[in-house]
């Protein structure tokens, strides 16, 4: 390991920004909602889950059905006389002889700890002239009894029934049973099993997912979503008015990330959350469309509705802020709330395609809210890949804040320092909020680009007003999406190198930054592989007859390759051995069938290095290091393109390659649709990236400044910060917090960060600091 020195200067730019510039975000996906913060262990406990969830889901799914030897029991489903209309469904027992059992092992298995106590309650009834007792047991993995108590379901009419249950052994892979001991015709429903134990008195919540949240100290969340708010399509729009009052009456539905929504945490729960862990709320909600990433596109709400719709909108505002006099503050009030949640802010929309659709939507939102409420900040949206046009547009019509998602590699980050700086983003309009971004994984350096990218978020503050990380939360073995904040079992919360990162940034707000230059090695160049191959990735539908194929040299020698039947699934690699700088692939393209199109990986193909092609609505190109896992993403909007293609569409493609892929060009029939090097990305695949940073913030009301050192690399690097603490005395015992780790493929999903931010002090009267390798510091001085 080497010393690498560098020297940090003072600069002249000055900018206030927004103390309460970091968030969290929260969407229902990774099972984050049920099985996740809702503090439930059953799982369907309503009975409402079915095939729209999943397709192998019925009624009964993740229920057991028992009866014991030489008892008679059948288990149906009806809707007749329900709890509730809106979730219908409920099991009805037949026994004779009994007994018989319902056991559920809610997510993955039930945890329970020895001593605890568990609130159980369910819906239940019987026919008959007599009331009879049910039995519920808590099991552990061996089916044996460790807590049970007994309720009685009345005759002829529904009862909720309640029951406390204490474990008396520890257990992770528990059951809950419910148990019909006399012959009968038993119904029941919505059953549920809650631990006791609250964080802060915060109800329904699991505990330390709340309390991992609490310690961040975020200034907002926003939620519920993302892309689940607008759903796929109309019948799945996140309605928040389905998500408040009585339980048993919020409307179940299908999750549009592939499983279920109870709604048992829902915008009155949401809020709660938020006043416990004193997070300012960012609801949002759809902008009279649907999704853009589902099949097909954006459904726009019918036009007939959207009176309805924007009142839907000023109801929420009326539901958070309202007094109790009115309609929906009454509702609040009802659920255990009278004073109002205090909302200052209103998302619209999420990832919208902005088209006229949108536009005429937004609009109508949009005013009806500013003029009913000025006191509210509207959060628009930028699109979810149309950064630049929503950014126009949100200009135009005067939205205040726009939210905007990238998610990208850390050599993404570590390249683009000036991604939010006055050349792309001009100052005087809308400011930006980064809703969601990330670095794709969960490793060390992941961390450490993410630092990277919120220190010149920071220093981009006059433009940059509020970022929050996405998504915050996943269950082991269930990601819908990676990365992810923060990741859990039934047993514990594991922190990611990302979370802790988080944390360092809430923990030191600022109100103004300083400009700060450094000067000595702040990079390193990624080698890029030499190898000359390409390999064909289809989706499963899709067929494509790729023929006339060649590669063709700088030297003139052209290589033939055989024709290739890209028939459904699979990677189709050509097997070349060639080495060079530079090559040009042609190929006639026959689209047999299906109308999404193939990728094509160039390269060292599914290998080291590579570059993918994807032809679609833009070329995605993509150089991958498998060494260190780190990729680059861009995604380019390429011209004289007709959209999907069809069967029967032919078409010839030509890819030249120079540089060893750090400049690709695409023809399509002799016409330029792609040129890396036009979109300002310094060449696709640029090995350059910038991996030390240095930058100064301030808190003026805690009187604290605060130096923030990046060191992504394997050399320790000393920093000469004499100009940067010219001003300050007392150097001698600076706090510092320092995150650093042994290599940076440490930690990964599912499991803790094996390091975590260490509180020393170090001298700083000389004006030195050294940053360990793989790290990042925050030094406060006073």
């Amino acid at each position: 390991m080497t010393l690498d020195k560098l020297t940090a200067h003072r600069g002249s730019t000055v900018r206030s920004i927004n103390p309460g510039m970091w968030g969290i975000f929260f969407e229902d996906i990774n099972y984050g909602a049920d099985g996740g913060l809702n503090a439930d262990l059953v799982q369907n406990g309503a009975f409402e889950y079915n095939y729209a969830d999943h397709t192998q889901w019925t009624n009964y799914s993740f229920w057991n059905k028992e009866y014991a030897p030489g008892t008679y029991a059948a288990f149906s489903i009806s809707t007749d006389d329900p709890v509730a209309e809106e979730n219908p469904h409920h099991p009805v027992v037949e026994v004779e002889g009994g007994p018989a059992w319902l056991t559920n092992d809610g997510f993955d298995g039930m945890t329970f700890t020895a001593g605890e106590q568990y609130t159980f309650s369910m819906w239940a009834k019987v026919e008959g002239a007599h009331d009879l007792p049910v039995n519920v047991q808590l099991l552990n993995q061996r089916s044996e009894i460790i807590g049970s108590a007994q309720v009685i379901a009345t005759t002829g009419r529904w009862n909720k029934v309640t029951a406390t249950l204490e474990a008396c052994a520890d257990e992770t892979l528990g059951a809950l049973r419910i148990e019909f001991p006399q012959s009968g015709i038993y119904a029941v429903d919505f059953i549920s099993l809650e631990p006791t134990r609250l964080y802060k008195g915060l109800e329904h919540f699991r505990s330390d997912l709340v309390q991992v949240l609490d310690e961040l100290r975020p200034s907002f969340m926003r939620f519920p979503g993302g892309c689940i708010v607008h759903g796929n399509g109309i019948d799945n729009v996140y309605h928040w008015k389905n998500s408040v009052g009585a339980v048993e009456h919020r409307k179940h539905n299908f999750n549009i990330w592939g499983y279920h929504q109870s709604f048992r945490i829902g915008f009155y729960e949401y809020f709660r959350l938020c006043e416990t862990i004193g997070a300012d709320p960012l609801p949002v909600l759809p902008a009279g469309v649907t999704c853009q990433g589902t099949q097909k596109g954006p459904v726009a709400f019918p036009q007939s509705e959207m009176g309805r719709y924007v009142q839907d909108v000023l109801d929420l505002i009326e539901f958070a802020n309202g007094d109790i006099s009115t309609p929906w503050g009454k509702v609040r009030a009802d659920m255990g709330h009278p004073a109002p949640f205090g909302m200052t802010m209103l998302g619209i929309g999420n990832e919208d395609q902005i088209d006229e659709a949108f536009k005429r939507r937004f609009e109508q939102i949009y005013h009806a809210v500013t003029e009913a409420h000025p006191e509210i900040t509207v959060v628009g949206t930028s699109g979810g890949w149309e950064y630049m046009d929503g950014r126009a547009y949100g200009n135009a019509l005067g939205v205040p804040i726009l939210d905007e998602h990238p998610y990208r590699s850390p050599a993404w980050w570590f390249r683009h320092t000036d991604f939010y700086g006055e050349t792309n983003v001009p100052r005087g309009g809308s400011t930006i909020y980064v809703g969601e971004y990330g670095s794709n994984e969960n490793f060390a350096l992941n961390g450490l680009a993410e630092a990277c990218a919120m220190q010149y978020m920071e220093y981009n503050g006059d433009a940059v007003s509020m970022a929050s990380y996405a998504p915050l939360f996943a269950r082991n073995g269930h990601h819908k999406w990676v990365p992810d904040l923060i990741f859990f079992d039934g047993q514990r919360a594991y922190h990611t190198y990302s979370y802790w990162v988080q944390r360092m940034f809430m923990h030191t707000p600022a109100d103004s930054v300083r400009e700060v230059l450094l000067d000595g090695p702040q990079h390193i160049e990624r080698y890029v592989d030499d190898t000359i191959n390409f390999a064909i990735d289809s989706p499963a539908d899709t067929v494509n007859d790729c023929t006339g194929i060649t590669v063709t040299l700088p030297d003139g020698q052209v290589v033939n390759v055989p024709d290739m039947y890209v028939d459904g699934a699979g990677y189709f690699d050509a097997g070349l051995d060639l080495h060079g700088d530079a090559y040009t692939l042609d190929m006639h393209v026959n689209h047999v069938l299906g109308r999404r199109p193939v990728a094509l990986r160039l390269g060292a193909g599914k290998g080291h290095n590579h570059y993918w092609i994807h032809m679609d609505r833009w070329w995605r190109v993509m150089s991958w290091d498998a060494a260190s896992g780190e990729y680059e993403t861009a995604r380019i909007p390429f011209d004289n393109h007709r959209g999907p293609y069809r069967p029967g569409d032919e078409y010839d493609l030509r890819v030249e390659v120079k540089d060893r892929g750090r400049h690709i060009r695409v023809f399509v029939n002799g016409e330029l649709t792609l040129d890396g090097k036009d979109y300002g990305l310094n060449g696709v695949g640029n090995p350059v990236e910038n991996r030390r940073f240095v930058t100064m913030a301030c808190n003026t009301k805690r009187g604290e400044t605060y130096i923030r050192v990046v060191n992504a690399t394997a050399d320790a690097m000393q920093v000469d910060l004499r100009d940067v603490l010219s001003e300050f005395d007392g150097l001698d015992a600076v706090h510092v917090v320092t995150l650093a780790a042994s290599d940076p493929r440490d930690g990964g999903f599912d499991v803790e960060a094996p390091t975590s931010p260490q509180t020393t002090t170090v001298d700083l009267s000389a004006g030195s600091y050294v940053a360990d390798p793989w790290s990042f510091s925050i030094l406060t001085v006073q």
